[in-house]
């Protein structure tokens, strides 16, 4: 399912994964926030690359996280170019929370975007793409 990030890993290779998203994935942008977490440490993408690095030690995980909070599924499909930067491996996509009210979406808009970003992120740059669920109404 994730090819890319399989053979990086079977290589002992580094995995560099972006956590792209709402304010939940935001860490470092906004001065003392960390995606609701207490600290950076505890933010849900730093907890992912440290099961992932006990999981695989002799390959390096990198996480960098690519949230603004406020932002919808449909918003984020306005920073797909900049992902590139990032030159990423695998993608954690974690959209939805906002869809469901700040930024209201349609259950159909918020599945086209989100359908929409797996591919292009997988067209565009080539990484592995992973939806991650956010819970609430909208699917």
């Amino acid at each position: 399912m994730l090819p890319k990030t399989c053979q990086l890993l079977a290589e002992n290779k580094a995995v560099r994964t972006v956590c792209y998203g709402d304010s939940i994935s935001e860490v470092g942008r906004s001065p003392g926030w960390y995606g609701g977490a207490t600290t950076a440490e505890g933010n849900w993408g730093h907890q992912f690359g440290r099961r992932m690095a006990a999981a695989h030690p002799r390959s390096r995980i990198d996480v960098v996280h690519f949230g603004v909070g406020g932002h919808n599924s449909y918003e984020g499909l306005g920073r797909l170019d900049w992902l590139g930067l990032l030159n990423p491996h695998l993608v954690l996509v974690e959209f939805g929370a906002n869809d469901c009210g700040w930024h209201y979406l349609l259950p159909e808009e918020t599945y086209l975007a989100q359908k929409t970003l797996a591919e292009w992120i997988r067209a565009r740059h080539g990484a592995d793409v992973v939806l991650v669920g956010c819970g609430g109404d909208n699917p």
